[in-house]
């Protein structure tokens, strides 16, 4: 089981901001958004404010998540909204894929609609439905964004799916208010040149070349993923293309190498 929509091969990667945040220079003391935070938690835990244990809080440009630990998961809580933005649960890992990809699917509705308010308000397009080996934990992982008038906006949900169990291993949102709606500066094959005069020599196929709205230091920025791939589809250059500049956003080059079959 393998889904993905407008190429965004990388995107799960861009996800982990969620979890690994990009600085701890909070203060914990004498926190009132703390201590809310700590309400709102207890409160999806189904457990004691005061069995909360508080965790360093993460700080994103979008603001603070403060994070607790109950018994049976970890929970990041947003501080402008007191809302819940992710879950890691702490229940045992599958190894096996036992339940269908149809079911998995389904729990994965279920947890994105218990915990993410705005998952039927907006319009979300699941973009990636896949299946992850390994070797030791497996799971079945999928991720949906916001979409309007055939373009991604960077609200996104993801769950990733027990395959064993059917239970949910973690979930993580982010809703972003983009009010107008964006159309494209740059044409297509305009953003294709670009990557194509930054890119290998060997790598030179168009692979995808997708538009949609992500967020950069907190702000909605327009742009152009782009993914160029050798002839023999081992090696493939990523680039994203700022829509309104035409530079690469920083960090916006990346290179996915894979073995030969049956290597």
């Amino acid at each position: 089981m393998r889904k993905k929509v407008f190429g965004f091969a990388a995107l799960a990667t861009a996800m982990v901001i969620a979890i690994a945040g990009l600085s701890s220079n909070v203060t914990l003391a004498g926190s009132t958004k703390q201590a809310e935070a700590r309400a709102g938690a207890a409160a999806i835990a189904g457990e004691r404010v005061d069995k909360l244990k508080d965790l360093e809080p993460v700080e994103f440009p979008r603001g603070v998540e403060y994070r607790f630990k109950g018994q049976n998961a970890t929970y990041g809580m947003d501080e402008r909204s007191n809302e819940v933005t992710s879950i890691l649960w702490h229940n045992e890992r599958g190894t096996n894929f036992v339940i269908s990809s149809d079911e998995a699917l389904k729990q994965a509705y279920k947890t994105a609609r218990r915990y993410f308010r705005q998952f039927d308000v907006k319009n979300f397009e699941l973009i990636m439905a896949e299946q992850v080996d390994h070797g030791i934990t497996a799971e079945y992982h999928f991720l949906w964004r916001e979409m309007r008038d055939g373009v991604l906006y960077p609200s996104y949900v993801t769950v990733s799916i027990n395959p064993e169990t059917g239970a949910p291993m973690l979930f993580s949102a982010q809703n972003f208010d983009v009010a107008d709606s964006v159309r494209p500066k740059l044409t297509r094959e305009q953003a294709i040149a670009k990557a194509k005069s930054l890119a290998s020599s060997d790598t030179t196929k168009v692979k995808a070349a997708d538009f949609d709205v992500w967020i950069l230091n907190a702000q909605p920025a327009p742009r152009w993923h782009v993914e160029l791939a050798s002839d023999d589809g081992l090696k493939v250059e990523m680039f994203d293309v700022n829509d309104q500049t035409g530079e690469l956003f920083p960090g916006g080059h990346y290179v996915q190498k894979s073995l030969p079959p049956g290597l």
